[in-house]
């Protein structure tokens, strides 16, 4: 009698349906003071030769197949912007290979922020490494630049799931922004 009671228990385990369910990204705990409605954004020195891809990566953000809240409306100056992309050679990185882009954020003043814990930005600079990106397939390229475009919205690294944008390693992430990715950004702002 006690093997069917273990039996039938087992068997039930087995059939209840379990969800695994990604954490959202977390947030770094700071955001753009002025939303993401509206990025306006500036395609600078050096990223032109990217600006398809960069506007792809947008486009990633704007629309990824379910409700986003987030814009952008491109510049042709930095003057007053919430978004400013530059690309510059390896050697703006210390000759370093590894890093494809980095992303800082500064206040209202023009001050940087170092890695914006709390509070409001005003915004956010990415820096992309045209070395270590020309080395990467284009569709990587593209997801680079999306994925520092979340530093940008206030999204932290996502290390819990490659099913995520924010993913550490560029290779092995996602190559679009997911749900879990947007539903931060929603979150936030």
């Amino acid at each position: 009698m006690k093997k069917i009671g273990i039996l039938f228990v087992g068997f039930l385990l087995m059939t209840i349906p379990i969800k695994v369910h990604a954490a959202d990204t977390p947030a770094i705990g700071g955001k753009m003071d002025r939303g993401v409605s509206r990025v306006s954004t500036y395609i600078g020195e050096g990223a032109t030769s990217f600006q398809t891809l960069i506007v792809r990566a947008a486009d990633n953000w704007t629309s990824p197949g379910w409700a986003s809240d987030v814009g952008f409306a491109y510049a042709p100056n930095s003057k007053g912007t919430m978004l400013d992309i530059y690309c510059y050679s390896k050697s703006y990185f210390g000759g370093n290979m590894r890093a494809n882009a980095e992303t800082t954020w500064y206040d209202i003043n023009g001050k940087m922020i170092p890695w914006p814990r709390s509070g409001t930005y005003r915004y956010a600079k990415i820096v992309g490494n045209t070395d270590s990106l020309n080395t990467l397939a284009i569709n990587v390229r593209t997801a680079v630049f999306a994925h520092e475009m979340g530093h940008a919205f206030g999204l932290d690294h996502n290390d819990a799931t490659t099913n995520s944008i924010m993913y550490g390693e560029a290779t092995k992430r996602a190559l679009k922004v997911q749900k879990i990715d947007t539903n931060t950004v929603n979150r936030l702002y």
